[in-house]
């Protein structure tokens, strides 16, 4: 497996810190990694959904206590997303086949309650130390 695509503006530096913590962030094909939070008394099924307009079918899967969501139905038509295969592993869970489309990743949401926890500063300095270990750049971030 080769790495993934550059981001497509290398001047743009190291990831950019969002100001709020997110709650979800979106491992895109092209190499980006998009920050979201819900808006207020939106679900977060609603919000990935909103990050990911390009899914029509979205699958979900727990890890622990982290959730993936993606394109349930791998189709020709979507381009291989190698950042996600990198990132998806490091969380502990691989595909059999690799990740295709957009893959965003999420703190699990309490179905009590509905409260969802910001992703962890832990994970977020994780996955960009990850990167940097392998000799990748981070890739630029932006919100979704």
């Amino acid at each position: 497996m080769g790495e993934p695509p550059r981001p497509p503006d290398p001047s743009a530096g190291w990831v950019e810190r969002p100001a709020v913590r997110p709650e979800f962030f979106v491992l895109r094909p092209d190499g980006t990694i998009a920050y979201g939070r819900r808006a207020p008394g939106e679900s977060l099924d609603s919000a990935v959904r909103a990050a990911i307009p390009e899914v029509q079918i979205i699958g979900t899967s727990t890890l622990g206590v982290a959730r993936l969501w993606y394109h349930d139905f791998f189709t020709p038509d979507l381009p291989r997303n190698q950042l996600a295969d990198l990132i998806v592993a490091e969380l502990g869970y691989r595909h059999a086949t690799g990740w295709y489309g957009p893959v965003a990743v999420s703190m699990d949401e309490n179905p009590a309650t509905g409260e969802v926890p910001p992703l962890p500063r832990e994970l977020m300095a994780a996955i960009h130390d990850f990167l940097r270990q392998r000799g990748l750049r981070p890739p630029p971030s932006r919100q979704a």
